[in-house]
């Protein structure tokens, strides 16, 4: 069994993954051409983006609740 530590070390980390996976698609919607796309694409970017930042805001509150003092 994972210590308290090590979870919260894989949650940082899963975390700064995740900032960086969300940082890569904003500027991939910023630099392409994004009116020229499809509507079925902007549809799909728009919902990757909505999914990272809902599972960014998990991620924080699995975080708080772990490192919260009791």
């Amino acid at each position: 069994m994972k210590s308290k530590q090590e979870i919260i070390d894989g949650l940082v980390d899963e975390q700064a993954q995740l900032n960086v996976k969300f940082l890569k698609l904003a500027i991939d919607m910023n630099t392409i051409e994004f009116e020229d796309l499809e509507s079925q694409q902007k549809v799909l970017l728009n919902a990757q983006k909505s999914t990272l930042e809902t599972y960014s805001m998990i991620l924080v509150a699995r975080l708080n609740d772990l490192t919260r003092e009791d």
